[in-house]
Protein backbone atom coordinates (compact mmCIF):
# COMPACT_ATOMS: atom_id res chain seq x y z
CA UNK A 1 0.00 0.00 0.00
CA UNK A 2 1.32 3.39 -0.90
CA UNK A 3 0.28 6.52 0.33
CA UNK A 4 -0.11 8.80 3.03
CA UNK A 5 -2.21 7.08 6.28
CA UNK A 6 -3.97 9.43 8.20
CA UNK A 7 -3.89 8.34 11.83
CA UNK A 8 -7.93 8.33 13.10
CA UNK A 9 -8.81 11.51 15.24
CA UNK A 10 -8.32 11.25 18.86
CA UNK A 11 -11.17 12.26 20.67
CA UNK A 12 -11.52 14.86 23.53
CA UNK A 13 -12.70 14.01 26.73
CA UNK A 14 -13.87 16.87 29.43
CA UNK A 15 -11.37 17.76 32.13
CA UNK A 16 -13.81 17.25 35.07
CA UNK A 17 -15.49 13.94 34.50
CA UNK A 18 -13.42 12.29 31.72
CA UNK A 19 -16.57 11.69 29.29
CA UNK A 20 -16.09 12.25 25.32
CA UNK A 21 -16.86 15.58 24.14
CA UNK A 22 -19.16 15.85 21.22
CA UNK A 23 -17.76 16.17 17.76
CA UNK A 24 -19.91 19.58 17.65
CA UNK A 25 -17.91 21.22 20.44
CA UNK A 26 -15.19 24.10 19.93
CA UNK A 27 -11.59 22.79 20.00
CA UNK A 28 -10.81 24.34 22.18
CA UNK A 29 -13.51 23.50 24.99
CA UNK A 30 -12.12 21.24 27.72
CA UNK A 31 -15.29 21.02 29.70
CA UNK A 32 -18.74 19.35 28.44
CA UNK A 33 -21.13 21.45 27.23
CA UNK A 34 -23.41 21.70 29.86
CA UNK A 35 -22.73 23.82 32.86
CA UNK A 36 -21.86 21.18 35.86
CA UNK A 37 -18.35 20.45 34.43
CA UNK A 38 -17.83 23.82 34.25
CA UNK A 39 -18.82 24.97 37.48
CA UNK A 40 -17.67 22.36 39.51
CA UNK A 41 -14.30 23.12 37.92
CA UNK A 42 -14.39 26.55 38.99
CA UNK A 43 -15.85 25.56 42.41
CA UNK A 44 -12.76 23.14 42.97
CA UNK A 45 -10.45 26.24 41.72
CA UNK A 46 -11.97 28.46 44.26
CA UNK A 47 -11.67 26.39 47.03
CA UNK A 48 -7.59 25.83 46.22
CA UNK A 49 -7.10 29.51 46.19
CA UNK A 50 -8.79 29.78 49.48
CA UNK A 51 -7.14 27.45 50.78
CA UNK A 52 -3.72 27.93 49.39
CA UNK A 53 -4.27 31.68 50.96
CA UNK A 54 -5.39 30.33 54.35
CA UNK A 55 -2.18 28.09 54.24
CA UNK A 56 0.24 31.54 53.10
CA UNK A 57 -1.45 32.85 56.11
CA UNK A 58 -0.54 30.56 58.14
CA UNK A 59 3.09 30.71 57.10
CA UNK A 60 2.88 34.64 57.27
CA UNK A 61 1.91 34.46 61.03
CA UNK A 62 4.83 31.53 62.28
CA UNK A 63 7.00 33.86 60.41
CA UNK A 64 6.43 36.72 62.20
CA UNK A 65 5.83 35.02 65.45
CA UNK A 66 9.53 34.02 65.13
CA UNK A 67 10.52 37.38 64.43
CA UNK A 68 8.45 38.69 67.48
CA UNK A 69 10.64 36.12 69.91
CA UNK A 70 13.69 37.04 67.85
CA UNK A 71 13.41 40.88 68.85
CA UNK A 72 11.95 40.05 72.35
CA UNK A 73 14.75 37.99 72.97
CA UNK A 74 17.37 40.65 71.64
CA UNK A 75 15.56 42.89 74.49
CA UNK A 76 15.63 40.71 76.92
CA UNK A 77 19.29 40.37 76.57
CA UNK A 78 19.97 44.76 75.60
CA UNK A 79 17.80 46.02 79.18
CA UNK A 80 20.39 43.83 81.42
CA UNK A 81 23.13 45.39 79.42
CA UNK A 82 21.74 48.69 79.51
CA UNK A 83 20.94 49.06 82.83
CA UNK A 84 24.40 47.94 84.09
CA UNK A 85 26.08 50.68 81.73
CA UNK A 86 24.52 53.23 82.78
CA UNK A 87 23.71 52.22 86.55
CA UNK A 88 19.88 52.13 86.20
CA UNK A 89 18.45 49.77 88.77
CA UNK A 90 16.36 47.12 87.13
CA UNK A 91 14.13 46.71 90.64
CA UNK A 92 11.92 49.25 91.40
CA UNK A 93 12.44 50.98 95.05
Amino acid sequence: MTGFRASPMRRRVCARCGKLLPLRTRSDAIYCPGDRCKQAAWRAEKLSEEANKAFKARVEIAVNAHADRDLLEFYRNLLPRFHATHGVSSTAE
